[in-house]
């Protein structure tokens, strides 16, 4: 079976960073320069979806995708698009990325969980992990009732992982953060691969990329960190080919 490791750089981020650089792995990354498509930060374009979809047409969503920060994790619904069997969405996040869009026609980074309820045919349920209660509660019928907040068990599955869910120094993002350490997340994660079948995993929460001075060597130090334990995670786990 296929498995691809995709960079995806949209902002410029990973330019910044040096994880997948490293000769264990280096070799296996895929990188999409993605920096020329416009309409994506935040919210996506029909136009700026279309494009993606083309860059990633031959790509197959077994593998490892980091998808650059948050204000783009709706590239997850675009992955899962290829997924055409009865499938479980895991996704780790401290938001619930399930609120209304608030421009009619587009597809955000806070509501593409929703979306993809509507979209796809094949997704069963949602296993959404990190969100504070509240915001759980405030998730809108009919979609909270198809929420389940436990690892699944015995199903296929696709992973999602939005790396604001850590704590701060775990993980350096541009939202605001939760407050899981990070080797609690990765055994979360492991014990997830274990008991399912892993179709494909995706992450993103990149900090924001500053144009005229980059990220720090502190915020590069910590998020490289993260990043290189989530590729030994799928590298153990996931599977190679």
């Amino acid at each position: 079976m296929d498995n691809k490791w995709i960079l995806m750089n949209f902002s410029h981020i990973y330019e910044e960073e040096n994880f997948w650089k490293e000769d264990t792995w280096a070799d296996r990354f895929c990188v999409l320069d993605c920096t020329d498509i416009e309409g994506t930060n935040c919210y996506v374009s029909p136009e700026g979806e279309e494009e993606i979809r083309k860059r990633i047409q031959n790509l197959p969503v077994r593998g490892i995708h980091f998808i650059d920060s948050g204000n783009y994790h709706y590239v997850t619904r675009l992955w899962l698009e290829k997924i055409q069997e009865p499938f479980c969405l895991l996704v780790l996040d401290h938001h619930t990325d399930m609120q209304s869009c608030a421009f009619e026609g587009l597809t955000s980074c806070g509501d593409w969980v929703k979306q993809a309820f509507h979209d796809h045919p094949c997704l069963e349920e949602v296993v959404l992990l990190g969100p504070p209660k509240e915001a759980l509660e405030a998730v809108e019928e009919p979609y909270r009732q198809r929420l389940r907040t436990e690892v699944p068990k015995g199903k296929k599955i696709y992973i999602s992982v939005d790396k604001d869910v850590f704590t701060a120094k775990d993980a350096v993002t541009n939202w605001d953060q939760g407050d899981w350490p990070l080797e609690e997340g990765i055994s979360l994660l492991r014990t997830a691969m274990r008991e399912n079948t892993v179709l494909g995993m995706d992450v993103c929460g990149e900090p924001q990329w500053r144009a005229q001075e980059g990220i720090s060597p502190e915020e590069r130090k910590i998020n490289d960190r993260c990043n290189r334990r989530l590729c030994q995670l799928w590298l153990e786990e996931g599977g190679i080919s």
